[in-house]
């Protein structure tokens, strides 16, 4: 996130440590809460204070924390016990294809913006998307006629 002092790759920025109170931008959260809906937003607040704790001990350094972080939290196993399968218990999954995950992606999307085209597939209005047709249809009519608010208002 710029705000953050954190420059995009590819634009000559320098690797730097990360700072104390750097946090994740819009595009990793929504990231996170479709990666990880199990995780609420005091969890992820946690799991961030930890990361930048790491980070900051171990004198890492990094050119857009970003992805470090997104790595971070997607081995995070709050709330599971690393050792269910050891002990014979069943492991929790994340179903990434049911309804409530479609519409966590789906939840203030617009056309440009960020989606993980590699993990979710074409973007919804490609014409080729996964999303299920109900709730691509929703989503198709809800943004038009956001579409003809906007222009109304111009």
């Amino acid at each position: 996130m710029e705000g953050n002092g954190e420059g995009r790759e590819g634009e000559g920025s320098v690797a730097r440590q990360l700072t104390q109170g750097w946090i994740p931008d819009e595009e990793d959260l929504a990231w996170a809460a479709s990666a990880r809906p199990d995780l609420t937003p005091a969890l992820l607040d946690a799991e961030t204070e930890r990361f930048r704790n790491h980070a900051i001990a171990n004198g890492r350094i990094a050119v857009r924390w970003g992805m470090n972080w997104r790595n971070w939290i997607q081995r995070a196993h709050v709330g599971r016990d690393p050792l269910a399968s050891a002990k014979g218990e069943a492991a929790v999954t994340v179903d990434r294809d049911s309804d409530g995950q479609w519409r966590a992606r789906l939840r203030g999307y617009r056309p440009g913006k960020f989606w993980l085209e590699g993990d979710w597939g074409p973007r919804p209005e490609s014409g080729q998307s996964r999303v299920p047709p109900e709730l691509l249809g929703d989503w198709l009519q809800h943004h038009a006629a956001r579409l003809q608010t906007a222009e109304g208002l111009s």
